[in-house]
């Protein structure tokens, strides 16, 4: 299948994931997202007796998968729904959007924070954005980074450049960009990054590559 122009082999991240400790079966499928595009989308059960953590999950994926192949969103299930003949029901599999739970304490505060998760919301097709997400881990690329620094600079009256809509891939990190602030190394997390550097990466080759 083609995720914006790329060809995906879903079966090759099944079988990446289905090689990490505890895994016991894997499903990746392609879904409809919110902007009218195809997000990748990993679901996964446990070996008996034992819990996965979804970060180490993506982190090893990242490691290995190139970003267009990386699933925008990774769900841990008890197990997978069955057709009546025993098989995996993806038709039946979670919206991951549905099941998306904010943490209290990550409530965006603050006019930018809120205007920047306004934003986010409707571009990425969900109810609830935390103030630390990343905009990457919830689906977001390229395209998108675009049209959401377009809609900052109609609503803020900012100008901010797509390099730093990338270096910035968390709600508070842009906040405090925008204010002005210092914005400390330790926002977002490692593999957060990692994938913000591959995204705008992919989008200069790709603005390349269109001039």
């Amino acid at each position: 299948m083609k995720i914006r122009g790329h060809r995906i082999e879903l079966g090759e991240i099944e079988s990446l994931l289905l090689r990490q400790p505890g895994v016991r079966q894997a499903v990746v499928l392609a879904r409809a997202g919110q902007s009218g595009g195809q997000r990748l989308v990993a679901y996964v059960t446990a070996q008996d007796g034992l819990t996965l953590a979804p970060e180490a999950l993506q982190a090893a994926l990242a490691a290995e998968l190139p970003d267009i192949m990386m699933p925008a969103s990774l769900v841990v299930l008890r197990a997978f729904p069955l057709t009546p003949n025993g098989k995996v029901d993806r038709a039946a599999l979670p919206d991951p959007r549905a099941a998306a739970v904010l943490p209290q304490n990550a409530a965006p505060d603050g006019e930018y924070e809120n205007i920047i998760a306004g934003l986010w919301r409707e571009v990425l097709g969900l109810s609830e954005v935390g103030s630390t997400d990343n905009f990457f881990d919830l689906g977001g690329h390229s395209l998108l980074v675009v049209q959401v620094q377009r809609s900052l600079r109609d609503v803020c009256g900012r100008e901010v450049s797509i390099t730093d809509m990338f270096r910035f891939p968390t709600i508070r990190g842009l906040a405090r960009h925008l204010a002005g602030q210092e914005v400390s190394n330790a926002v977002g997390d490692g593999l957060s990054r990692a994938r913000a550097r591959r995204q705008l990466r992919t989008h200069n080759q790709s603005s390349s590559a269109a001039a």
